[in-house]
């Protein structure tokens, strides 16, 4: 059989269905040179379940533990876990899980390697995380290991890549795998009218979109807004989103949401809207009303954003960007005076700096309008996922 009539068998571990993950499973999917099957650690939330379009595409079963750590595993889905990958790696030519650190990844890299299987990991980590305990430090150290004794490390981009050098690894043991977003500007709008229903015709909006939690840094970006409104009075802040339940630390989101909405009663008044969380069908509405998009992650212990999605989302409708040094994808999809900025994290001043800067020249506002979408073009190569595997998997 030559290479052109091969078809390869490649078994995703995956933590769990997210609507965000449904352009990367549709691309490897519908590639006819691959037989994909799917194993997902945790149930389907029922509020954001796979269609049934992308199931028919997969093979898929789920373990149904609570997690993908330690503690959140029963006896009995740790069984089922070992069993089924097991299963699922002994008929596959090749493995690709998510992450080095969970524990389906650390069952997998052991049973691919018993079996001489190819496997392949996708880092999201680009920054050290403090250990609490010996224990915890072994268990990162042994992340590590895999990473440097697998087939093929993925990263989604140049902050990844970066970490992983400083490990160690080799420039050549890594590839980019990009992490794909919807198109919004070719996404129907459902409220075309939305811009006037919010009542923000002839304003300059500044577009917050995301869960509200304290490491996200909405009061950040609410200091930094005040700093500028009086400056700017046709400016507005545009804040899309909530706490989310299905997360941890739930109540304490709570608590922090309504600070925030305690402080933009205090410094803007009518100059903050808050919408609450937005259906995922109904993003595109909110982002294209937008002028200026802010992901203000801020600098909070040792947490930091993976990647940030919503950055895809905002360089695909065009909006110029201002995120942190804490946000992932910064270095990829934010060029830093070309289509955005990047400023310190917990730095409301240099974030209103920015903020200045964008809202006193609209000509500027325009070019990084114009440099985002093109950004975004430029990374967001569905090809290059399935273009990727196939080369490392023969």
């Amino acid at each position: 059989m030559n290479q052109s009539s091969k078809k390869i068998t490649i078994a995703i571990i995956w933590p769990g269905y997210r609507s965000y993950n449904q352009i990367f499973f549709e691309t490897i999917g519908t590639d006819k040179r691959f037989n994909t099957k799917v194993v997902f650690i945790k149930k389907f939330r029922i509020d954001d379940a796979p269609p049934p379009s992308v199931l028919q595409l997969l093979e898929y079963q789920v373990i149904g533990a609570e997690g993908f750590r330690v503690p959140d595993y029963t006896i009995t889905s740790l069984a089922k876990l070992i069993v089924t990958l097991y299963q699922q790696i002994r008929g596959a030519d090749c493995v690709l899980t998510s992450t080095q650190v969970p524990v389906h990844s650390k069952v997998a890299f052991v049973i691919a390697k018993l079996l001489r299987k190819k496997i392949f990991i996708i880092v999201e980590q680009w920054r050290d995380i403090k250990r609490k305990t010996y224990l915890h430090t072994l268990y990162s150290n042994f992340g590590i290991y895999i990473l440097k004794n697998c087939n093929k490390v993925f990263v989604h981009g140049t902050n990844q890549r970066t970490f992983l050098l400083r490990k160690g690894l080799r420039n050549r043991e890594i590839s980019i795998l990009p992490f794909l977003s919807s198109d919004l500007k070719n996404t129907k709008l459902t409220k075309p009218k939305l811009k006037a229903e919010l009542d923000l015709e002839n304003k300059i909006v500044i577009l917050y979109f995301g869960r509200i939690i304290p490491q996200k840094g909405l009061s950040d970006l609410l200091l930094a807004f005040s700093q500028i409104k009086d400056k700017f009075n046709d400016a507005v802040l545009l804040v899309c989103g909530g706490p989310d339940p299905n997360f941890k630390g739930f109540a304490e989101a709570k608590c922090y949401e309504q600070k925030c909405r305690e402080i933009a009663s205090e410094i803007a008044h009518n100059r903050v809207v808050f919408t609450g969380p937005i259906c995922p069908d109904q993003k595109q509405d909110y982002f294209s009303i937008a002028d200026i998009f802010v992901h203000p992650h801020t600098d909070l212990k040792d947490l930091y954003d993976g990647w940030g999605l919503v950055i895809n989302e905002a360089a695909s409708m065009s909006l110029p960007m201002i995120v942190t040094d804490r946000v992932g994808a910064s270095a990829d999809l934010v060029l830093d005076g070309i289509n955005g900025f990047i400023v310190p994290a917990g730095n409301p001043t240099a974030l209103g700096s920015r903020l200045s800067d964008l809202l006193g020249d609209r000509q500027k506002l325009r070019s990084f309008s114009l440099e985002s979408r093109r950004v975004f073009e430029q990374y967001h190569q569905p090809k290059n996922i399935t273009g990727t595997l196939w080369t490392s998997s023969l």
